[in-house]
């Protein structure tokens, strides 16, 4: 219940800060089965989700239905939204990530199922470009995406810094990321 008072919340911010005004009858949060209904209007408030240490945003939306609604989603979704965008909010099929799919071949082209992130920086650093140009700071950004995993239950963090990579990995970091 306080989460939901918390959306409700900023729902309401969002609003006030445009100068909308809208009885809470006509607020729509998107989890659960009204994933499925799509709804198209304009962004007026964007952040942080209500559990701040996920990997997801959250997003207002002024609907042409003249309901209001929230919805989340995954960082990498909402790089191009900003207040203002029109939007269309519903369930969206994500496309695997790089991260993951070199992830997933470190771990099963000879790491049995186990993510090295020393092993990848040995690769990384003899990598002709990396991306972001430096090998620590790549692999890094494999471990931050392991971890926000880790807390959605789909990898293993081991004692020795490695991590465990079930055989369905890339479909269940797929399935993580297109959640609404």
């Amino acid at each position: 219940m306080g989460e939901r008072g918390d959306i409700i919340k900023t729902m309401h911010r969002s609003l006030a800060d445009r100068g909308i005004e809208r009885g809470m009858d006509l607020y729509i949060v998107h989890h659960g089965p009204e994933r499925d209904k799509t709804t198209i209007g304009r962004v007026i408030g964007k952040g942080l989700s209500a559990d701040e240490m996920s990997d997801r945003i959250h997003v207002v939306v002024d609907g042409i239905d003249g309901r209001v609604h929230y919805a989340e989603m995954a960082e990498a979704h909402a790089e191009g939204v900003k207040i203002g965008s029109v939007v269309e909010i519903g369930q969206a099929i994500a496309k695997p990530r790089e991260a993951d799919r070199k992830i997933a071949e470190l771990a099963f082209d000879g790491g049995g199922g186990i993510y090295d992130p020393l092993v990848h920086l040995s690769y990384a650093r003899e990598m002709e470009h990396v991306p972001g140009g430096d090998p620590e700071d790549y692999v890094r950004s494999h471990i931050r995406r392991l971890e926000a995993l880790r807390r959605a239950g789909i990898v293993e963090r081991l004692d020795n810094d490695g991590w465990r990579i079930p055989n369905d990995y890339l479909r269940r970091a797929q399935d993580y990321d297109s959640r609404p």
